[in-house]
């Protein structure tokens, strides 16, 4: 891989990243966390309707893939957490996003718990990540934090260094790339990937999850490893497809306001 075959201005970081501390260039390896057992008397609950102002989504929940994810959600809807809260960001062919308190993406229910990720059941373990173009940016991302690199001009002027870095770990995994960024898996889990009707939590990096999910209008791969998959869509996709293509601003954000009314919780029939 060649530095120049990467778009610096368009995916370089735009704040000074932490270090992480090496062992040789790349991280110790962190081992897998075993799964935690949800609460019975929670994962009863095995699908929920997201009533919206547009219409009604109904989701299955899945416990085998995101036990604690689940939970929370389902703590979270039984509180109305969830109630007479905006989609704040919507974007066709991508996703909607919601769940946020302040409206704006910054809110969270005042705690943050971990992901609930099996790596291996995605695939991630295999492939090369300097053969597949889907992984350039996390990449490069993940090389400027190892190299403790803050700038661009700083990624210029070390670029004989990043250079060989680069090179020296295409032939990872996506897995021990995404190891190295600081994502830890749980091994034993049956994660499904991000794809069209998925619902995943959104988070600001590892370990990061609150109460914000998106739902995905399309397939997005380049997301599997990095958001908990804890549900998926079985009617009302195209109320999903709908509300993002409402007209909206700059941010993304629709010019209407588009409501969860609420969400209801529903046991296996």
């Amino acid at each position: 891989m060649t530095l120049n075959r990467i778009a610096l201005a368009a995916i370089f970081i735009t704040a000074a990243l932490g270090g992480c501390g090496n062992s040789g260039f790349l991280p110790e390896v962190p081992a897998d966390r075993a799964p935690q057992p949800a609460d019975p008397a929670l994962s009863k609950f095995t699908h929920a309707v997201i009533e919206t102002s547009m219409g009604d989504i109904e989701v299955e929940l899945y416990w085998d893939a995101a036990p604690k994810t689940c939970e929370n959600f389902v703590k979270l809807a039984q509180k109305k957490f969830y109630d007479n809260l905006i989609f704040h960001r919507v974007i066709p062919n991508f996703m909607n996003q919601t769940g946020c308190p302040k409206g704006n993406g910054t809110g969270d229910p005042g705690y943050k718990f971990d992901d609930e990720i099996d790596a291996d059941a995605l695939g991630l373990d295999k492939g090369q990540v300097g053969q597949d173009r889907m992984y350039e940016r996390d990449h490069v991302m993940t090389i400027a934090k190892l190299l403790r690199i803050g700038s661009q001009e700083e990624w210029q002027r070390r670029k004989d260094e990043v250079e060989k870095a680069m090179n020296d770990t295409a032939s990872i995994s996506p897995k021990r790339l995404f190891q190295a960024a600081g994502y830890r898996y749980t091994k034993g889990l049956k994660s499904r990937p991000a794809v069209r009707g998925s619902l995943a939590m959104a988070n600001s990096g590892p370990d990061s999850n609150g109460s914000q999910f998106f739902i995905n209008v399309a397939d997005t791969t380049w997301l599997n490893g990095k958001h908990t998959v804890f549900g998926g869509i079985v009617a009302g996709q195209d109320v999903a497809d709908a509300i993002s293509k409402v007209e909206r601003n700059d941010n993304d954000k629709p010019k209407t306001d588009i409501r969860i009314n609420a969400i209801v919780l529903k046991t296996a029939k």
